[in-house]
């Protein structure tokens, strides 16, 4: 039997595809193979992006993270608890933005 054509995928996809599942069926159900099977691919497939489903919510909880403004956290302008409060503030949208995301930073 003939291979069928490459997809291609980037790691965001997966990543996407992750909140996804997280959002509509909860932590529990964010796994490798469900992923996979979410974007039609093989969970060995899968492997060649995230190594195990550490990895892969390592990368979810990074995305939820890296949009975090910590450039305005160290303007030592600001006094240190406005600063904090703004953190928190910013980081609170953050995971509102993907509910279940809270599971995966705690």
């Amino acid at each position: 039997m003939k291979p069928g054509p490459r997809r291609s995928i980037s790691q965001a996809d997966i990543v996407d595809s992750a909140f996804e599942i997280l959002e509509q069926k909860g932590f529990a159900a964010v796994s490798v193979r469900g992923v996979a099977a979410a974007l039609g691919l093989t969970p060995t497939a899968m492997y060649t992006y995230f190594p195990s489903k550490n990895a892969l919510l390592r990368a979810m909880v990074e995305q939820v993270l890296s949009t975090l403004d910590l450039d305005a956290a160290s303007d030592s302008a600001v006094p240190w608890r406005d600063r904090v409060h703004a953190l928190a503030a910013e980081l609170r949208n953050r995971l509102a933005e993907h509910t279940g995301a809270i599971v995966l930073v705690t």
